[in-house]
This record gives C-alpha cells, sequence and structure tokens, in this order.
C-alpha cells in the first residue's frame, strides 16, 4: 500500500502501483480495526456496499462512474475495488482557486451526465465535490455511487 488518500462511510482509499508501475486507487473495505470488534453488521454492510459498487462500475452504459480496474480479496476477506487515478477533483479545483467560468462549464457537463444517467434509470445519491473527478480528456467521472445498503444509513448496519 502506498499513500493514504482518505477514509469515507464504508472505505479507506489507498494509492498504489500496479504491476506496470501505474497509480491505481485502492478501495478497501473498513474492517474491525476501523470499526470495533464488536462492529460485525456494520463491517458486513461495507463489504456489501463493495460488492454493489463492483456491479455498478461493471455496467457499460454507465459511462460517468470510474472504470473498474479490478478487484482483489485483502487477507480478512474484505473485497478491495482497483479504481483509475485522476489527476483533478472539482475539491481541488476549488482549492486552487479555478476560475469561476470553468467551475460553472464543469457543473453544466456533470448536470448533463446526470441527465443523461437519470434516463436510463441511474443516479448516483453521494455527490459532493470530492466525488466529482475529471478524466484525461476533461470529462466529469461521479466516484462513488450510492448503493441499496449505503443508502440505508449505518444507523441500520447495527442490529
Amino acid at each position: 500500500m502506498g499513500k493514504a488518500l482518505g477514509r469515507g462511510t464504508w472505505a479507506r482509499s489507498w494509492l498504489v502501483r500496479d504491476e506496470s508501475g501505474r497509480e491505481v486507487v485502492a478501495r478497501v473495505t473498513l474492517g474491525a480495526a476501523d470499526l470495533g470488534e464488536d462492529s460485525r453488521d456494520a463491517i458486513e454492510a461495507c463489504r456489501r456496499i463493495a460488492q454493489e459498487q463492483e456491479k455498478l462500475l461493471r455496467e457499460p452504459e454507465a459511462t460517468w462512474l470510474p472504470r473498474l480496474d479490478g478487484t482483489l480479496v485483502a487477507p480478512d476477506g474484505s473485497p478491495v475495488l482497483l479504481l483509475p487515478r485522476y489527476s483533478a477533483s472539482l475539491e481541488q479545483k476549488l482549492d486552487d482557486g479555478t476560475r469561476l467560468a470553468e467551475i460553472v462549464r464543469l457543473l453544466n457537463r456533470v448536470a448533463e451526465v446526470l441527465d443523461h444517467a437519470s434516463v436510463k434509470g441511474m443516479g448516483h445519491g453521494n455527490l459532493r465535490p470530492s466525488n466529482i473527478f475529471l478524466d484525461a480528456r476533461g470529462d466529469p467521472v461521479l466516484a462513488d455511487p450510492l448503493t441499496p445498503t449505503a443508502a440505508s444509513g449505518p444507523a441500520a448496519w447495527r442490529r
């Protein structure tokens, strides 16, 4: 594992290098070290979310989601999603003081992507600046789509 990139509701993200030396992002589900030994239900929910996201990221019509580069299984049995590393996010552009006109153009493109996705019966549900990336062509990619288990919320993961 390389540099830690962050922690979300159900996973930690790490920067890693694949066999060819290319940098990818590994989304590793949260486990007992993160949630506590008595959090078996929450740990299982995190694993279900990873499986649900894997299925979404494999949908050919979900061109607005990151491409799934692969999957692994961690030593504790947790699923790991391997995703591309994008060079910029909306959050980074806002932090860097990007001109308002460029931000508005990007948000218009995001709205177009979401409209296209909704026509196909898909939505996002977890949209925020840190989940909006730009691919090599400058097209928006919306990371961390909301899944049924994630939508139920952490309170529902505990019995």
